[in-house]
């Protein structure tokens, strides 16, 4: 389950407030490692989730071997009928539904990680833009007014 802080952080991501840019770049590393560690958890999640789905489809396929008629085979079981078995015994749907989640949520926060880096260049441009004056006051020539000096 995805952290609610984290998740609540992550929608903020991208909002840098171009007045705080000192602030924002303070922010940046601990929010980059905040991220790669749960991107870290996320995928060992997802990891444990596809040994668990082997786990589960190696304990289906032992029990249907030894059990044929608990899972309605009047005869002994082809080994497509077993494959069939397996993939639509609860046990397995469960297993992969839990796949599913965790390899969500490791998208997810891999799109948080490609945030976190697109906001790091939108603070190296706003600082270069901050430095070039972009954000100053707008200031007016005497030319540009209409009073040209003879």
């Amino acid at each position: 389950m995805l952290n609610k802080e984290l998740l609540k952080q992550a929608k903020r991501i991208l909002n840098v407030d171009k007045n705080r840019l000192d602030e924002e770049w303070l922010e940046q590393p601990r929010l980059r490692f905040a991220f790669h560690e749960a991107l870290a958890d996320a995928n060992a999640a997802v990891e444990r989730a596809e040994a668990n789905i082997k786990l589960m489809d190696a304990e289906l396929d032992k029990e249907i071997r030894l059990c044929p008629s608990e899972f309605n085979f009047e005869k002994a079981p082809t080994e497509p009928g077993i494959k069939a078995t397996i993939l639509s015994h609860e046990r397995h749907q469960e297993a992969f539904e839990n796949w599913v989640n965790s390899k969500h949520e490791a998208d997810v926060l891999m799109a948080c990680v490609k945030a976190i880096d697109d906001r790091k260049y939108a603070l190296q441009d706003l600082v270069r833009l901050r430095l070039a004056n972009y954000f100053g006051d707008p200031t007016l020539k005497s030319d540009d007014i209409g009073m040209k000096r003879n």
